[in-house]
């Protein structure tokens, strides 16, 4: 299991916050900053919960049940 958490943790967690941020910027200038709409909100959404869940995970190496909900 170290080998997949390591996988998911060096490329797959940075490959959608890449996507996900590079997406949301497209948009953002496409469409002019926040009339952008729902699309951009739930990207911006799904970027903040999964830098939140990074940090909590691989830096501070823990989690919680409140953690796990919001992300």
């Amino acid at each position: 299991m170290p080998e997949l958490n390591l996988l998911v943790a060096a490329l797959l967690k940075p490959l959608a916050a890449i996507l996900a941020a590079a997406a949301l910027v497209t948009l953002w200038r496409s469409r002019g900053g926040l009339a952008a709409g729902p699309l951009s909100a739930a990207l911006a959404l799904f970027l903040a919960g999964e830098l939140f869940c990074g940090v909590d995970v691989y830096v501070l190496q823990r989690t919680t049940r409140f953690d796990d909900a919001a992300h």
